[in-house]
């Protein structure tokens, strides 16, 4: 529910923008144009299925999923599609280290930041202060989302969970809310570290992708970044959003 939730209010936000400034539309498809299209597309669609599929079922780790599906992806389209070159295997090659490269780069530097955020307990004081602010449910959750998304500036999603996942989550839980609830906030907020300059990797992948410099992407997300605020808040305070599904499955 809070993946579809950020979807769909992304999807709202690209629908606006699409209106605004009158995007070309794509002509009408064909029912069976489009049932060929995804039959012929199948083989391709099921890269992602095989991965998530061998890690979640725990036959493979991340490493041996993503293997796995480099060589089925060269066999289909080698055999299958037919449109597959070693001349065009060798040019993805070259393009994803030098793409890499710079990604990798960017990772060293943000560690950097992150290992002096830990080192100096500027993530842990700022956890501790603020859950001794206020006793409100409200203003607590409010500057904990605040909190996690500066955090998240700084620091990537993983750090960012070890380092105040166990200062806050006590906090909140004697606040009253629930273990998963919270878990599910402080998740999705670090995410958005995703798209925030400067540890914002999703953006500055997107930047290189589409061969625009970085300050034209940070004021194109800026509309997108206010949508998943909006999609954070309305999880916070509104908890059947995240504890429905799990509900049902308990």
């Amino acid at each position: 529910m809070p993946g579809l939730l950020m979807a769909g209010s992304m999807l709202a936000v690209s629908i606006f923008l699409a209106w605004k400034n009158g995007f070309p539309q794509h002509e009408p498809t064909a029912i069976f144009a489009a049932i060929m299209a995804f039959l012929v597309s199948l083989p391709a669609l099921l890269v992602p299925v095989l991965i998530l599929g061998g890690i979640l079922s725990g036959l493979t780790t991340v490493t041996e999923a993503s293997a796995f599906a480099a060589v089925y992806t060269l066999l289909v389209g080698i055999l299958l599609y037919r449109r597959l070159t070693w001349a065009k295997v060798w040019d993805a090659l070259v393009v994803t280290i030098r793409f890499s490269g710079v990604v990798f780069f960017l990772l060293a530097a943000s560690s950097v930041l992150s290992w002096f955020v830990v080192r100096s307990g500027l993530a842990r004081d700022a956890a501790d202060i603020i859950s001794g602010v206020s006793d409100s449910r409200t203003i607590q959750l409010l500057l904990v989302i605040a909190f996690l998304i500066l955090l998240g500036t700084v620091m990537d999603v993983l750090p960012a969970l070890v380092v105040v996942g166990p200062i806050l989550h006590p906090t909140m839980v004697g606040l009253g809310f629930d273990s998963l609830h919270f878990a599910i906030i402080m998740i999705v907020t670090l995410n958005v570290s995703n798209i925030t300059p400067p540890v914002g990797m999703t953006l500055l992948t997107a930047a290189k992708i589409a061969e625009v410099p970085t300050e034209r992407v940070i004021v194109a997300a800026v509309p997108f970044f206010i949508a998943v605020i909006v999609s954070i808040l309305l999880l916070a305070f509104i908890p059947s959003l995240s504890l429905w599904v799990p509900a049902l499955l308990d």
